[in-house]
């Protein structure tokens, strides 16, 4: 009955309330997946030359680089001109801040989301309805081909769309939409051995077939199970983890854990919807009816299999991301998936290590958890921050590291320090003139001595 009145009611009462057509663009999905490399390819290109005009008539930081380059929107006459515009790199990005907005962004339907930070303090972001329903109706196609259907029963296991503070109306609503959609959603930040007894009865009672979210909650949860060597009351059909690195024995502690398959997927907050695991698990399907995947290396940029990760979402028109360079890296694959799905594959994401932290509650979070609490802080200060790190070597107690541009005020770091030591009881705030990379190059925004034990 719940499965019905969602499949009927809730998931088509969500798009009139977003007012998106995201039921629309799934059924289109489920038919573009099966098109030959010529017939994508020509969509491909047709959303793209739409996408560099707009953005040049439009926004202030394309206009200025295509002029400057002396380059006109009508260079770009095949899917390989697109190399003709330059990489925007999250430096770039956070510089030019406004700059990537369309001046008729106040015309269309947008809302705004923050980055996770991985390199710096939170990036807002503008995401307009049409990017909106693609990445959801591919992410509504991608339930289907790992087993689940609209209204099964979903849990997700995610940080709380605020640290600091939640409104009783933001809880309420979302209770209504939960109902609606057949779905139970957990805030992963609360996790710990005092919370899991009553998690386990709830989630006994819901009996989802799906269980997805933050990898980190997801092998907590695992780990509590296991220990406490329990049986639920239920079979799942998925697991689907996201935000961080999923390592071949993570995978393996988690099927043996829930008794199901484990399935990946991959997307930031900047480009979404980027790539999904299918059922026959042969890598990630990228989704190229919105987005356009290139993988370069080395100072001039060309093509290769494994390297850094350029993304361009082809739906986004109130804050275009034309070849934006996430930090990420990751390792194409020559596989022909043996599923149908005509869409080519990423092997792996070999760049998006991250480590966890523990609260004194005895949770483990993420680096998310700490750009959200920059984000929320009133006083003037996180624009100013390059970098941070979140360091951690003894129970309850973290260094919070910052790389900033100038001197950051007493205010702000008070303030700062107050948000934290709710979550810890011993919190040191230091100033680094430069925070080094980790071994492999890349910023590490979280080290912990005791997750890695």
């Amino acid at each position: 009955m719940k499965k019905a009145v969602s499949k009927n009611i809730g998931y088509p009462l969500k798009d009139w309330q977003t007012k998106s057509p995201i039921l629309k663009v799934k059924n289109f999905l489920d038919k573009s997946q099966y098109w030959d490399k010529n017939k994508i390819e020509e969509y491909q290109l047709k959303k793209l030359k739409a996408l560099v005009l707009h953005a040049y008539e439009n926004v202030p930081y394309y206009n200025r680089i295509f002029n400057e380059l002396k380059l006109k929107p009508a260079d770009i006459k095949t899917l390989s001109d697109i190399k003709k515009i330059p990489i925007l790199t999250k430096e770039v990005a956070r510089r030019e801040n406004m700059n990537l907005v369309s001046r008729d962004a106040s015309k269309r339907r947008y809302f705004k989301a923050k980055t996770g930070g991985t390199s710096g303090p939170p990036l807002v972001i503008y995401k307009d309805i049409n990017s909106y329903s693609f990445e959801w109706g591919s992410f509504y196609r991608w339930y289907n081909w790992i087993g689940i259907e609209l209204g099964d029963p979903m849990v997700t296991l995610w940080g709380s769309p605020s640290v600091l503070s939640e409104s009783r109306k933001h809880k309420f609503k979302k209770r209504i939409s939960d109902a609606l959609l057949n779905h139970m959603s957990v805030n992963s930040f609360t996790l710990n051995d005092k919370t899991f007894p009553a998690l386990i009865k709830q989630l006994n009672k819901f009996k989802p077939k799906i269980l997805k979210g933050y990898l980190s909650a997801m092998l907590q949860l695992a780990k509590y199970v296991e220990q406490h060597t329990i049986k639920f009351d239920f079979s799942l059909t998925a697991i689907s983890t996201t935000s961080e690195t999923l390592f071949p024995y993570q995978k393996k502690y988690l099927e043996k854990v829930f008794k199901c398959k484990v399935y990946d997927q991959y997307g930031c907050t900047e480009v979404c919807a980027v790539s999904y695991e299918c059922a026959k698990q042969n890598g990630m399907h990228i989704n190229h009816e919105h987005v356009f995947v290139e993988v370069v290396s080395g100072d001039h940029l060309q093509d290769v299999r494994a390297g850094k990760l350029v993304l361009t979402d082809l739906d986004e028109f109130s804050m275009p991301m034309i070849r934006y360079e996430n930090g990420d890296t990751a390792t194409l694959s020559d596989k022909i998936c043996d599923c149908g799905v005509k869409q080519p594959l990423i092997a792996s994401i070999d760049g998006r290590v991250a480590n966890t932290i523990r609260l004194k509650n005895g949770s483990e979070v993420h680096g998310v958890f700490f750009t959200d609490i920059l984000f929320e802080i009133k006083s003037k200060g996180a624009d100013d921050i390059i970098k941070f790190q979140v360091y951690q070597e003894k129970e309850a107690a973290i260094e919070f590291r910052i790389e900033a541009k100038q001197e950051l005020s007493k205010e702000f770091n008070d303030e700062l320090k107050a948000a934290l030591l709710n979550f810890f009881n011993t919190v040191n705030i230091v100033k680094l003139t430069t925070i080094p990379p980790g071994p492999s190059g890349k910023h590490l925004y979280v080290v912990s001595k005791l997750t890695q034990e």
